[in-house]
């Protein structure tokens, strides 16, 4: 499994409450900013899997970390040994979070308590279009991108919303080179996904 990557409001509560439901935390939680050093400190711990028969849990935060921070995580985020271990990032604002980075985790949106606004407005249109994706009607999934009028963000997110909600991890794995892109315009969305069907 990928590293999890928790974002939005309660992202911080909910990467602890994971960790400590499913494992056990390798180290106290490892707060942000995180300067290279810890980021190397994080790595090196992960490179050890834990002892015994419990997972193994590393959570740490990425707000105001710098892109030199976040990829000295790449290779760990991607390759760690995720039988015995789980990766739990959080950060307040996905946006700040390098597209390399995004696409080596699972996104979890932690919305605040009782937040029903926060559910995204085009909720209808993204379970729509994985629904097309899922039985490979291609053409229908590149006419939504292409008429939608949410932004290519906000049509990410709904995504993610909807994956998240679902725990649709066989689809996410499908999905990642997509999260990869940097700052992508629907046409170049619709060609990524086009280039994915195969």
């Amino acid at each position: 499994m990928s590293a999890i990557l928790f974002y939005g409001h309660s992202a911080k509560a909910k990467a602890i409450e994971h960790a400590n439901s499913k494992g056990r935390l390798l180290a106290q939680p490892f707060e942000p900013p995180i300067k290279v050093d810890t980021a190397r400190e994080i790595v090196s711990l992960s490179s050890a899997p834990p002892i015994g028969s419990t997972k193994g849990m590393i959570v740490f935060g990425l707000d105001k970390a710098t892109d030199k921070v976040m990829d000295t995580f790449l290779k760990t985020l991607e390759d760690h040994d995720s039988d015995r271990m789980d990766i739990c990032v959080w950060v307040s604002d996905l946006g700040s979070v390098i597209p390399t980075v995004k696409s080596r985790c699972f996104q979890v949106w932690c919305n605040a308590e009782h937040e029903e606004d926060k559910i995204p407005p085009n909720l209808d249109e993204c379970e729509q279009l994985l629904r097309n994706m899922e039985s490979d009607y291609i053409a229908e999934s590149i006419g939504i991108i292409l008429k939608t009028k949410s932004s290519v963000d906000d049509l990410l997110q709904g995504i993610t919303y909807c994956l998240t909600k679902n725990r649709d991890m066989e689809m996410w794995q499908r999905l990642r080179p997509l999260y990869a892109l940097n700052r992508p315009t629907k046409m170049e969305l619709a060609c990524a996904l086009f280039d994915w069907r195969d």
